[in-house]
């Protein structure tokens, strides 16, 4: 094969890589799931910054890393929404160049661009190329608050009071003070404080017995075929990836990125880590990614949280599908071509499909014994059953597979929520749109010890208390309120788990101080009945919730056994902990994240170098 019968946007490498290999990438692009180039910078023939300074020289245009460049004035909006960056166009001051249109081109692009120089020869404009990670950070550095406050008022800009920001200090008091009340009135006065705590217990355990058992009842998740689609006609897939102190899992994220059974010229992965974030940066460096895949630097400041990097993301993303994976998640590698082929079968209220989390360190101990058994209720159960009803789903955080335009339409996620995806669940319910379970397994790692489990489940409690909060104010217009049914499956759901919490320790404890105290013994009868139905609500909503965990465990292959069940109140009981600790915590600081740490799976090798030409070490943002 001669170097012209070489696809455009290889011949001009033929000095430079094995003829095989170019042979090769060129009948990949034939196919048309993805360029040339592209295929040789995924299978690590070369790096994307040696691809492009090639490419450079081959057009005789200069190659800029972008050091000390400008951005106007006129052109900086288009850098801080993303504009620029995402269309890999933007004019900008360089040193010793003078004002210049920079290039970041990739895929189809780069075939445009040379047939276009081949057709035209020289542009009166100068024209310099770069890569899309510098051209990316040049964007977010050229005005950092600017891009700061773009990405974090997202969701604000298009639907006020909707933020758990916007909730003022006195109302988080407040609402502490008042759930406060209730041990102190269990104090001073048992019988009332039982007689409250009855009626609360009965109607909330019959909501969320009624929510669960209907979800028990639906809960029939249809498998999707593996390979529905045909690799040409696939959406492209942006898969966000946010890192915070998250050196150790580095090699496990990017076998399991690796493994994704996706036409990589339809993926687009982006890496999102805080500038400040030295290990986890050092880690990419030494485990490198290869250029494949886009790290995102992210400009320092407040909120320091998960959702404030994925709105960033956001802003990034070229996909019309986005999906968001947790540093230590290793998902099912055909997860992508199912969720692809349902949306494409979908009605158009369909914005989220929500895969199964599965806890693959179950065995390491109590906590994450139960952490699975659990997972395995919510995810196997109580989602699918939501959504066969099309109720409102509390999502999982991770392995949600959005329909970009839905995610837009509803202000992306709250960068100040602790629990970003329940929120957002809910969110999209009250905006019209519907949310589906996915039949397709992301393993995840649960913590292994008391106090990691415990300020992660503070975390968990601590935004859904602000969720809450949110959900129940007085609907904007263009976000309508929640119908009466999706109130009681809220209810039923977030709410159920957190006031059940709360007062978990509660009612055994008021049952005590009432027998002890003088007023038991002139109990009315009134008292023993609200009494007896309380007692009864209480013993049959631990028998409902026993019942699901096992169901669900036994749907998740975990083989429960007896001890398994008989643990569950003691894991409620350390559930309740963390929430009165998330109830102080929402009061005093609601933004604060307690970062959950993960070892990963022991044994993963840094990858093989497998590439042909040098490129630059991984800076931040490269």
């Amino acid at each position: 094969m001669l170097a012209s019968e070489y696809a455009v946007d290889v011949a001009f490498l033929v000095r430079h890589l094995d003829a095989e290999d170019l042979r090769i990438a060129s009948r990949i692009a034939e196919t048309g799931t993805e360029t040339a180039h592209e295929y040789l910078i995924r299978k690590g023939r070369i790096g994307r910054s040696a691809y492009v300074q090639c490419l450079a020289a081959h057009l005789d245009l200069p190659f800029h890393d972008l050091a000390d460049a400008r951005i106007a004035r006129p052109d900086l909006a288009a850098a801080i929404n993303g504009n620029a960056a995402r269309n890999g166009c933007l004019r900008a001051e360089l040193p010793g160049l003078g004002s210049s249109i920079i290039l970041a081109p990739r895929g189809q692009a780069v075939v445009r661009l040379i047939e276009d120089r081949l057709r035209n020869g020289l542009p009166a404009t100068r024209i310099v190329l770069t890569t899309p990670a510098l051209l990316w950070q040049l964007c977010l550095n050229a005005d950092k608050d600017a891009a700061t406050a773009h990405a974090i008022t997202l969701l604000e800009t298009r639907h006020a009071n909707t933020s758990v920001r916007t909730i003022r200090p006195a109302c988080r008091m407040a609402l502490a003070a008042l759930v406060l009340l209730v041990p102190v009135l269990a104090l001073l006065q048992p019988v009332p404080a039982i007689t409250l705590l009855a009626l609360v217990t009965s109607l909330l355990f019959l909501v969320a017995a009624a929510v669960r058992i209907d979800a028990l009842a639906h809960s029939t998740v249809e498998p999707l075929p593996r390979r529905a689609k045909t690799p040409c006609s696939v959406p492209l897939v942006t898969v966000l990836v946010p890192l915070a102190s998250e050196a150790a899992v580095v090699p496990q994220l990017l076998r399991g990125l690796d493994a994704l059974d996706y036409p990589a010229g339809k993926l687009d992965v982006i890496l999102l880590v805080e500038a400040d974030d030295t290990q986890t940066i050092a880690s990419l460096r030494t485990h490198d990614p290869g250029e494949r895949y886009l790290v995102l630097c992210l400009p320092q400041g407040g909120p320091r949280t998960k959702p404030r990097a994925l709105q960033f993301g956001l802003v990034a993303a070229r996909g019309s599908l986005i999906v968001v994976y947790d540093a230590e998640d290793e998902p099912d590698p055909s997860q992508l071509r199912a969720a692809a082929h349902r949306f494409a079968e979908a009605p158009s209220a369909l914005a989220c499909l929500q895969a199964r989390l599965t806890i693959h360190n179950s065995e390491a101990g109590f906590l994450p014994r139960q952490f699975a058994i659990e997972y395995a209720a919510l995810f196997r159960v109580l989602v699918p059953g939501l959504a066969r009803n099309q109720m409102p789903i509390p999502l999982g955080g991770t392995s949600n597979i959005f329909k970009t335009s839905a995610l837009k339409a509803v202000g992306g996620w709250d960068p100040w929520n602790v629990t970003e995806d329940a929120d957002l669940g809910l969110r999209l319910a009250r905006a019209g749109y519907t949310v589906e379970a996915l039949a397709s397994d992301t393993d995840e790692e649960a913590p292994t010890s008391l106090k990691a489990w415990l300020n992660q489940r503070t975390r968990w409690m601590k935004g859904w208390i602000g969720t809450l909060v949110v959900v129940s104010r007085r609907a904007a217009p263009e976000l309508p309120a929640l119908v009466p049914s999706q109130r009681l499956a809220v209810a039923g759901t977030i709410g159920a788990t957190l006031i059940s919490a709360l007062i978990y320790p509660l009612l055994p404890l008021t049952f005590a101080l009432t027998v002890m105290s003088e007023p038991a013994t002139g109990a009315t009868g009134f008292d023993a009945v609200i009494f007896g139905i309380g007692a009864a609500a209480f013993v049959g909503g631990h028998g409902y919730a026993m019942a699901i965990s096992w169901h669900g465990a036994r749907l998740a292959g975990l083989n429960p056994g007896l001890s398994d069940i008989a643990g569950l109140p003691i894991y409620w009981l350390l559930s309740s902990i963390a929430a009165w600790r998330a109830l102080f915590a929402f009061a005093v600081n609601p933004q604060a994240w307690s970062k959950t740490h993960h070892v990963g799976r022991h044994g993963l090798q840094p990858r093989k170098d497998t590439r042909i030409l040098p490129q630059a070490s991984l800076a931040p943002g490269e």
